[in-house]
């Protein structure tokens, strides 16, 4: 594949067009002979709107997600309202880019997304795609007004988005070997390890908070928590996100079924294990057990006289970056709700929401924690 370049087997089934001077029927893709090329091309972006982004410019999106819907109707919040105080009703789903250089196996997107190695498309102005994912970010949140069960307050904050995940640093831990991590990703790199070491050793390098995030998948990377144990030493990052895949549905491009999803309790045992595998650096600190997601956290730096502190003091953090002086991660840190830690009886659901629950009409399988 030429870097760059989409990947048209993984957009929804649909076969490039016959190639003629440069181009390709039906306007898929432009020729290079004006320049970069938009990244969203007319399949891309049909395919993506129909999942519920907002295009933004030529290569940027944004989408409401299910829980700023779920928090505006006052139904709770994701995971990281319990982990962090993320409030989702006021968190934005945004992408400065849409391209990867991976095609994973659990791909929520479906593979509708642009790979490449490089960036050779065009490229926009910075500004000019926050101020448009804010925009659009609003104009969504506006149509919520009206639905059954949304919050007036909830509906005003939500159209002054707070969040966009900007306080934490990710790096996505798919896998702990080599060989399991070219299965689960697919990555389109050939030296795709030596690349996920170097991000994991310049994680340790950063002052803020810094997160390793662990999705996994039964069969695929749930079995090599030893393995996992070994990467913590190169990154050293102040929490470890462990959160069972998410079912997105079976495609031509993925063959993953609900056997692949573990239970919130396997969640639990990988964590506890590998918790106890840190040599006592990392405890399981809180958990949110809708989305079979349990955090781990630095001991020295979170737990403070027996308290956990991993809830983040925004106006504190937007204090400490406007004054452009240096600070850590521990300088807005605030503490953790009792009902958020691990263990707790409301399982990381905040009392003051109301918990709904859908009645399900495809089978009569119990719940299983």
């Amino acid at each position: 594949m030429v870097d760059g370049e989409v990947d048209m087997e993984d957009i929804a089934g649909k076969a490039l067009g016959r190639r003629q001077n440069g181009k390709v029927e039906g306007g898929l893709m432009k020729g290079g002979e004006n320049g970069p090329r938009d990244m969203v091309t007319p399949i891309i972006r049909t395919s993506l709107e129909k999942q519920g982004y907002k295009i933004l410019g030529s290569h940027s999106g944004v989408k409401i997600c299910r829980w700023t819907k779920s928090q505006l109707r006052g139904r709770g919040g994701c995971y990281k309202h319990s982990f962090y105080g993320i409030e989702s009703h006021r968190c934005m789903e945004a992408t400065p880019s849409l391209a990867c250089a991976n095609k994973c196996v659990f791909c929520w997107r479906h593979h509708t997304n642009p790979v490449g190695k490089s960036w050779k498309w065009k490229m926009d102005d910075p500004l000019d795609i926050v101020n448009a994912a804010i925009d659009q970010h609003t104009k969504m949140v506006k149509q919520m007004k009206g639905v059954p069960g949304v919050k007036p307050d909830k509906l005003e904050e939500g159209l002054s988005p707070r969040h966009c995940a900007l306080s934490l640093l990710y790096v996505s831990v798919d896998a702990a070997t080599k060989e399991s991590l070219k299965a689960v990703d697919r990555p389109l790199f050939s030296d795709f390890w030596e690349r996920f070491l170097d991000s994991l050793k310049s994680l340790h390098e950063k002052d803020q908070r810094t997160v390793y995030r662990l999705t996994l998948v039964k069969g695929w990377n749930a079995e090599e928590i030893d393995a996992y144990a070994n990467l913590l030493s190169l990154g050293q990052p102040d929490f470890i996100e462990i959160k069972g895949v998410t079912y997105c549905g079976s495609s031509a491009t993925s063959k993953l079924t609900m056997e692949n999803v573990p239970w919130h309790s396997d969640v639990k045992e990988f964590s506890e294990v590998l918790a106890s595998k840190s040599g006592g650096v990392y405890e399981v600190a809180c958990e949110h057990a809708h989305s079979c997601c349990v955090l781990l956290a630095k001991v020295d730096k979170f737990k403070i006289n027996g308290k956990w502190h991993t809830w983040i003091d925004y106006d504190r953090f937007h204090e400490l970056v406007t004054s452009g002086k240096p600070f850590s991660s521990q300088d807005y840190m605030a503490m953790t709700p009792s009902w958020a830690v691990y263990g707790a009886e409301e399982g990381g659901f905040d009392p003051e929401q109301s918990r709904y629950r859908k009645e399900r009409r495809h089978g009569a399988a119990a719940l299983k924690n």
